[in-house]
C-alpha cells in the first residue's frame, strides 16, 4: 500500500514537471528530479525501518510495559501458571466492586494472541475478609490447586481449593475451600510445591497450641486429603517466619528457605530445611544467613533444584544486595556467598523458571544507580549467571520503581513477567507486565483435559511428627563484596543501527550520483 501511494506521488510530481515548468528551465527539472529521487528513497528507508522492530522482537526486544487493566491501584502482582495450550492462568485478590468491598480472589487468562480476558470472582474466604492468596500451582493432569489464609492476626487458618484449567473462570468449578492449616498466622505466609506425582507439600506460618513457628501439611493424593500439621521450627511469638520458598529435587525430597522477622519488622535471618522423600522427618533447620548490626535486612530467599544442585539466591547487606548459594549434595553442604549481580536493592523474591531447552531464567527488580531502577532479566550459563538486561529500566519516580517480580514460561518459549511500583508508601498505580520470546523450542500444543467430577473421599490423616528446634550455632559465611562501587553501564542503541545509517547514506550518494551524471 506505501509503495503503491510512493510511484503515484512520483508520476504527479513528473506530470507537474512535465507540463508546467520543466521544459521551460531544465535547472527546476533537475532539481525536482533528484527530489522526487531524495524523497522516495527515504521513504522506503522508513518503512524498512519501522517494520525493523517488529522482525527484531524474538530472540532480542521485551514487549513495552504495560498496566495489567481491570486492576485496582493497590493491586500486587498476580499470581501465574502456564498451561500447554498457549494460555497463562492468572490470579489476584482485591475488592469486588466499588459498590461491594468484599474482597475476592478473581481468576482471567492472557495470551499472546488475545491478551488478557476479564477477571471474574472466584473465591471468598469463609472467614470473611481478605483471602490472602498465597500460592497456585498447575499439575500435569490439568488441575490448578490454590491456598490461601483468611481470617486477621487474632485467629485464621490456611485453605485449599482446586479446580480444572479448562473450567477456572467459573466459581463453582472450585472445591469448597478446605481448612487444611487451623492456627495459620498471625502473619500470612505460605508456600506450596509438587513433585508432579500426585505429592503436594504446603509450607506456612503458624501457631498451633500457641507455639509459634514454620509448619507443614501434605498430601499424597494430588489435594484430596491432608496430613496434619507437622512443626519445623519453633520460633515463639517475638520472630516470626516470612518469604517461604520450597522446591522437590530429583530424589523426591522437599527443600525449604525461608526468613524470621522480628518485633520491629526487620529480617534477622534466614534458614533451610529439608524434609524426607517419605514426609517422615524433617532435618534440623541450618541457620543460612544472619543479619549484622550493619545490614539492612537478610530477607526474601529463593530457592530451586536445577541441574543436580541446589540454588539460593536472597537478599543481604547494607545497601541490600542479591546474594548466591549452592549445594551439590543435596543440602548438607552449602558454598559461600557469592554476589552474582553489581545491581543493588530490595525489591521482594527473585523469580527462577526454565525454559523448554532447560535453561534457567532470573527475573528481579534491581537498581543500578539512580538512573537505572527497573526489571532485569538473566540467564544461568553453567557455573554463574550472565549479565543482567533490563525488561524496563528507568530513573525512579513516585509511578515508577518495579519490584516484586512473578514470572512464567509459556510454552517453554515466552518469558511472561508481572510486577508492582513500590515507592516506598507514594499512591499505587496497579501491577504492570511484559514478555518477550526466548530462544527456545516452542513446546507442542496440548489442549486442557475436560474436567471431571470426583466424588470427595474421607480425609485420613498421617502420623504427626515431633517438634524441632532450630540450630542457632552455625555462623553464616563472610559475604564477599566484589562488585562495591560499580558504576552503572551506559545505555546503548541497537546494534544494527549503524549499519542501517550506513545503507541509507550510501543510496543517497547513489541517486545524487546517478541524477548529476545524467542531468549536467
Amino acid at each position: 500500500m506505501k509503495l503503491t501511494k510512493l510511484i503515484r506521488a512520483d508520476r504527479a510530481m513528473g506530470y507537474l514537471a512535465e507540463h508546467l515548468v520543466i521544459r521551460r528551465n531544465p535547472s527546476i527539472r533537475n532539481l525536482i528530479i533528484g527530489l522526487v529521487a531524495f524523497t522516495l528513497v527515504l521513504s522506503v528507508v522508513k518503512i524498512a525501518i519501522c517494520a525493523y522492530p517488529v522482525a527484531a522482537q524474538d530472540f532480542e526486544t521485551w514487549a513495552p510495559q504495560e498496566r495489567i487493566p481491570d486492576y485496582g491501584d493497590e493491586s500486587r502482582p498476580p499470581y501465574m501458571v502456564a498451561d500447554t495450550n498457549r494460555t497463562i492462568h492468572v490470579f489476584n485478590y482485591q475488592p469486588i466492586g466499588l459498590d461491594d468491598p468484599t474482597e475476592a480472589i478473581f481468576y482471567r487468562t492472557w495470551t499472546l494472541e488475545d491478551g488478557w480476558s476479564a477477571p471474574n470472582d472466584i473465591l471468598l474466604s469463609p472467614m470473611g475478609g481478605r483471602p490472602n492468596l498465597q500460592d497456585v500451582f498447575l499439575d500435569e493432569s490439568g488441575i490448578i490447586h490454590l491456598i490461601f489464609f483468611g481470617g486477621n492476626e487474632v485467629k485464621g487458618a490456611m485453605y485449599y481449593a482446586s479446580a480444572p484449567a479448562a473450567a477456572a473462570g467459573r466459581a463453582p468449578a472450585w472445591t469448597r475451600p478446605e481448612n487444611i492449616g487451623e492456627n495459620a498466622g498471625p502473619l500470612p505466609s505460605a508456600t506450596m510445591t509438587s513433585d508432579g506425582k500426585g505429592n503436594i507439600v504446603v509450607i506456612y506460618t503458624g501457631r498451633e497450641d500457641q507455639e509459634y513457628g514454620l509448619y507443614e501439611v501434605h498430601s499424597t493424593d494430588n489435594g484430596d486429603t491432608w496430613s496434619d500439621p507437622t512443626l519445623i521450627m519453633r520460633t515463639y511469638d517475638q520472630l516470626l517466619p516470612t518469604g517461604t520458598r520450597a522446591t522437590f529435587d530429583e530424589e523426591g525430597r522437599v527443600h525449604v528457605v525461608w526468613s524470621l522477622v522480628d518485633n520491629r519488622g526487620i529480617d534477622v535471618e534466614i534458614y533451610y530445611a529439608k524434609l524426607s522423600s517419605d514426609f517422615a522427618e524433617w532435618t534440623e533447620p541450618y541457620l543460612f544467613a544472619q543479619r549484622t548490626p550493619k545490614d539492612y535486612k537478610t530477607a526474601w530467599p529463593t530457592i530451586t533444584s536445577y541441574d543436580g544442585a541446589l540454588t539460593v539466591v536472597y537478599m543481604q547487606g547494607s545497601p541490600a544486595t542479591k546474594w548466591i548459594r549452592r549445594s551439590f549434595d543435596g543440602g548438607e553442604t552449602w558454598s559461600d556467598p557469592e554476589r552474582p549481580f553489581p545491581h543493588t536493592g530490595e525489591y521482594e523474591h527473585v523469580v527462577l523458571v526454565k525454559d523448554s531447552n532447560d535453561t534457567l531464567h532470573i527475573l528481579l527488580g534491581n537498581r543500578l544507580g539512580d538512573e537505572a531502577h527497573g526489571m532485569w532479566h538473566g540467564v544461568w550459563l553453567g557455573q554463574r549467571w550472565s549479565s543482567l538486561e533490563p525488561v524496563v529500566t528507568g530513573p525512579k519516580t513516585l509511578e515508577f520503581d518495579p519490584s516484586a517480580p512473578r514470572g512464567v514460561v509459556s510454552q517453554g518459549n515466552l518469558l511472561f513477567v508481572a510486577w508492582w511500583t513500590d515507592t516506598g508508601g507514594a499512591p499505587r498505580n496497579g501491577a504492570w507486565y511484559s514478555y518477550k520470546t526466548i530462544d527456545a523450542p516452542e513446546l507442542p500444543i496440548i489442549p486442557l483435559p475436560t474436567p471431571v467430577v470426583s466424588p470427595t473421599p474421607t480425609p485420613i490423616p498421617t502420623k504427626k511428627a515431633g517438634l524441632v528446634e532450630p540450630k542457632q550455632e552455625t555462623t553464616p559465611a563472610k559475604l564477599n563484596h566484589q562488585f562495591d562501587d560499580v558504576p552503572a553501564p551506559a545505555q546503548s542503541a541497537s546494534p544494527t543501527f549503524p549499519i542501517i545509517v550506513g545503507i541509507v547514506s550510501s543510496l543517497l550518494i547513489a541517486v545524487f550520483v546517478i541524477v548529476s551524471q545524467k542531468f549536467y
